[in-house]
């Protein structure tokens, strides 16, 4: 054998040798890089989310407010309702005692 073919057989034998150390390099490089972006992604989603929640929680707020202004509104449509009743109710008596209780005069015989 010539010192080329032994060379040769020699870089035959370690190219898969280093094709291997090379690719598990590059995976421990990507995955140190998959780890960054996954947990970037996670932050962004965390801060998301809570923005979300902060915006849920404002209307929520609200929803009180405006369930309590409902119900502030409500009652005071009900007195004002009952007001109008009591109105009309003794309007209506004042319109009609008088009519009612009046003595009519007795119509002469003749």
């Amino acid at each position: 054998m010539s010192t080329a073919e032994i060379v040769f057989t020699a870089l035959a034998a370690l190219s898969p040798i280093i094709s291997v150390l090379v690719a598990i390099v590059v995976a421990r490089r990507n995955k140190d890089k998959d780890i960054q972006n996954e947990a970037k992604e996670l932050g962004q989603m965390q801060s998301d989310l809570g923005y979300i929640k902060s915006g849920i929680d404002d209307l929520k707020t609200n929803q009180i407010r405006h369930d309590e202004k409902l119900d502030a509104l409500a009652e005071r449509v009900a007195k004002v309702e009952s007001s109008l009743e009591a109105h009309i109710r003794d309007k209506n008596a004042h319109n009609y005692i008088p009519k009612y209780s009046q003595k009519k005069p007795l119509a002469a015989k003749q």
